[in-house]
């Protein structure tokens, strides 16, 4: 990615959670600037969630219950 447009996510904490480990390491990859922690499925996201706070969540909806995993963030606020 060009700096300036990883300028905006350097230093952010994002969570990312796939069921595909390559997906995952790529993405962690990518963002680089960035404090990214994974999850490869719905519990350890929730617990994730549960003991931080996230700037930016990138969810698989599909393969990990990310809808649900999203209805669940709201009701931590």
């Amino acid at each position: 990615m060009p700096e300036a447009d990883t300028k905006i996510l350097r230093d952010l904490r994002i969570l990312v959670v796939d069921d595909e480990l390559d997906i995952l390491e790529t993405i962690q990859d990518l963002l680089e600037d960035s404090d990214v922690i994974t999850a490869e499925n719905y519990e350890g996201a929730l617990e994730q969630l549960n003991n931080r706070r996230f700037d930016l969540a990138v969810l698989d909806i599909m393969g990990v219950n990310g809808m649900e995993l999203l209805e669940q963030t709201v009701s931590l606020e």
